[in-house]
């Protein structure tokens, strides 16, 4: 009865604006316009954002509890991996389109500072230094605006200011200023650098179990110590603008996500977003951060990691004319095209060359992934990374302890573990352990990764350099050894260093040295995308 009703009312709308002619049918167009707007706006998709890592734990958790799904995270060897948990495929991300572009944006970014060697978001105390006289406020009292500042103390030149929870309220908001073109230093916080300066101002946010310390930075600023901390200084410049542009796209997205939410920070200095002041400012990094100003990609994000798996060399061979006889309809494109197939999550090399009968190749397969792993990369691939290949022996027992920490689960003894699902590119998805009767699965690379982390057990690289401190296995494309419960050690093999999603650092390294820009760098790791460009930074 309601529908016909609605017919009805409609009929006579129509009927209504046609009796009045010329000027009736004008009402009527204006009229269905507006209705249409409506109805537009009613399906519009909304804005992607962005989440922490605390975030996407807290969710994987509630979510996946009856499979006790687990989560960490991990630095490179020299701090190139913005690592999240993140299952997104590249492909996805090219359908995923626009978000909107920034005419401006703020000019600095608000960044947490861990503690030593990154390991917490608070501070059981802190001192702080500068080379030049500066000054200590406090913010008033009762105000949300930090600007409404009262000075509490002035500071000679190397003059510190050590402070903990205790000294303070809790609630107290102190805040640093420098004097204009200093900076600030932190004596006793542990980086690889013995003395990073921050610059901008310092704000120091009294909580109960300790201080929370963050760097007001501006976004340029940030952004070049960001790419001398992610990527050598060393690699070729075309790669390094390639690595600016997705840190900007991080850190803009980051900024996006923060700015309607009660949060003391837009992100964190390690791993968990992107590492900042780790490494000292090269002209190489600045250079890289000025020339590509105000570039971004049109992504709710850009992940970027340090080096993907390469199958080995006995599944690679440059085709010749027979071979295009022989390529099916997939791999009929031309070899650029043909590279930039998101499943491969593959480096850029001169002398490699994926034919179709990789692209055939189910890497999803346990024996055949084994086999692949064993066959010996091509020596540029990578840009000759040294965790193309890796192998580490871990103590059950300390695996035990990580999935008893992290899930809750506990097992006495371990009778069975193993890959239960790769994809097709042969990263894990899936493991499987059994022990006292019963048996349970870990889903997702990054879950598997932190089940598996080495921490202080050494895992020892392509040339037989040994790493520890990894809080997470270097990456899920991982081969299990046969576990023989009676020796307690698990026997692990693996390529790649990285969640494999997005730009590959050492393979931008490649392609740069092959000559290719870093437009042709990001439109072969991302997809063919305008950079979009923001104004006024």
């Amino acid at each position: 009865m309601q529908k016909m009703t609605k017919v009805r009312k409609k009929n006579l709308f129509f009927m209504a604006a046609l009796s009045l002619g010329l000027p009736g049918s004008l009402f009527l167009i204006a009229c269905l316009l507006v209705r249409y707007t409506k109805n537009s706006e009613k399906v519009k998709i909304p804005e992607n954002t962005l989440e922490t890592i605390q975030e996407r734990t807290a969710q994987n958790i509630s979510e996946k509890v009856p499979k006790k799904t687990v989560t960490g995270n991990t630095p490179d060897e020299n701090s190139q991996l913005s690592e999240t948990n993140h299952t997104e495929t590249n492909q996805a991300k090219k359908k995923t389109g626009r978000n909107n572009t920034f005419e401006t944006i703020p000019a600095t970014i608000r960044v947490c500072i861990r503690s030593d060697h990154y390991e917490n978001e608070l501070h059981d105390s802190i001192s702080i230094t500068s080379d030049a006289p500066w000054t200590l406020f406090e913010a008033e009292e009762n105000s949300s605006n930090l600007n409404d500042r009262k000075e509490i103390q002035k500071f000679g030149k190397e003059e510190v200011f050590s402070v903990s929870s205790a000294d303070f309220s809790c609630g107290t908001h102190l805040i640093a200023v420098p004097s204009e073109g200093n900076g600030f230093y932190f004596p006793e916080l542990q980086r690889d650098i013995p003395k990073p300066e921050y610059e901008g101002e310092i704000y120091l946010y009294v909580e109960k179990d300790g201080l929370f310390v963050v760097n007001e930075v501006e976004l340029e600023t940030y952004l070049k110590s960001v790419v001398a901390s992610e990527m050598p200084s060393s690699y070729p410049m075309e790669a390094l603008k390639a690595q600016a542009v997705c840190a900007r796209t991080y850190a803009v997205r980051r900024i996006e996500a923060q700015k309607n939410k009660n949060s003391f920070s837009d992100l964190d200095d390690s791993v968990s977003f992107q590492v900042y002041n780790n490494q000292i400012v090269s002209d190489a990094s600045a250079h890289a951060v000025d020339e590509t100003k105000g570039e971004i990609l049109p992504f709710s994000e850009a992940l970027y990691y340090s080096t993907a798996y390469v199958p080995g060399s006995e599944f690679m061979k440059v085709p010749d004319a027979e071979d295009s006889d022989k390529k099916d309809s997939v791999s009929d494109e031309s070899d650029e095209e043909f590279w930039k197939m998101p499943c491969f999550n593959a480096a850029y090399s001169k002398t490699e060359c994926l034919n179709s009968t990789y692209h055939d190749l189910d890497l999803s397969d346990n024996e055949v992934f084994d086999a692949s792993l064993k066959a010996l990369p091509d020596e540029n691939a990578e840009y000759g990374s040294l965790w193309v290949r890796w192998h580490t022996v871990l103590d059950v027992s300390s695996v035990l302890a990580q999935l008893k920490q992290q899930s809750g689960e506990e097992f006495s003894f371990l009778e069975h573990i193993e890959v239960s699902k790769r994809s097709s590119t042969g990263q894990a998805n899936e493991l499987l352990l059994g022990g006292n009767g019963r048996a349970i699965r870990i889903e997702g690379e990054y879950e598997i990764r932190s089940v598996l982390a080495p921490k202080e057990i050494p895992v020892c690289l392509n040339n037989g350099q040994e790493i520890t401190g990894l809080t997470l296995l270097p990456s899920a494309w991982l081969s299990i050894e046969p576990y023989d419960s009676q020796t307690g050690k698990l026997f692990l093999s693996g390529g790649g260093y990285g969640h494999g999603t997005g730009m590959s650092q050492c393979g931008a390294a490649a392609m740069a040295e092959e000559g290719a820009d870093y437009r042709k760098i990001l439109d072969y790791y991302y997809g063919e995308s305008e950079l979009e460009h923001v104004k006024d930074l």
